[in-house]
């Protein structure tokens, strides 16, 4: 019996789907899938559908363009659902601007986002309260000088989430705890800080926090 081979052969770059397209897209930063859009027609306005956005300010040479390039492609950004957003910054950032990119992401998505990485570690972070109420989000990693959300905080509702990773100088203990309360699926947690003494409470140990409502944690570090 003859085995018959199926070949397909692509005789332009063009020939590959769209989907595949924002696969491979989705591994690169948002300035280099970005730069893309100038190598054919096909691809000039394919960068606003790609479902993650990272930005890395050692990519640009300035506060100010870099300031100004993700002010343009989070307001151009049309993926309906934004698996991720990435974001680092060095100690040379204006902190007020973070809060204000997470805030319009989320709105322009409406709060449909899956992670969100902030790596801010001398800044002090400034988050808006609708971040802790995204349904979908399943993967939150944070990182700032401090760490601190949008008052007034009445609601935190985080049915998805696994992934907790908080790093800081200082930050809302009181926030934190209603973060933790609402996390019923968490299995990976994370929570260091420089200067003071991070205590849980789990069972009938009790010190400072109290995770007994993490009943899946499968991974805990506290340090500081």
């Amino acid at each position: 019996m003859t085995k018959k081979v199926c070949k397909t052969t692509l005789t332009n770059i063009n020939d590959l789907s769209e989907e595949l397209y924002l696969k491979i897209f989705s591994f690169l930063s948002t300035k280099r899938y970005v730069v893309t859009s100038v190598l054919s027609k096909q691809w000039k306005y394919l960068w606003k559908k790609v479902p993650t956005l990272k930005f890395d300010k050692s990519e640009h040479n300035d506060y100010i363009s870099f300031k100004l390039y993700v002010d343009k492609s989070v307001f151009e950004h049309q993926s309906h659902v934004l698996e991720s957003f990435n974001l680092k910054v060095a100690n040379t950032f204006l902190d007020e601007n973070i809060g204000l990119w997470i805030k319009t992401t989320l709105h322009r998505h409406h709060c449909q986002l899956r992670e969100l990485e902030i790596d801010a570690e001398h800044i002090l972070l400034q988050l808006p309260r609708e971040l802790l109420t995204i349904k979908i989000l399943g993967v939150l990693k944070l990182k700032g000088k401090e760490i601190n959300v949008e008052a007034p905080l009445t609601t935190v509702c985080l049915p998805s989430l696994k992934t907790l990773h908080h790093h800081s100088r200082r930050f809302d203990f009181d926030s934190l705890q209603m973060l933790l309360s609402s996390c019923n699926l968490l299995t990976d947690l994370i929570v260091t800080r420089e200067t003071t003494l991070v205590m849980v409470s789990k069972g009938s140990l009790f010190f400072e926090y109290d995770i007994s409502w993490c009943k899946a944690l499968v991974a805990l570090k506290l340090e500081g």
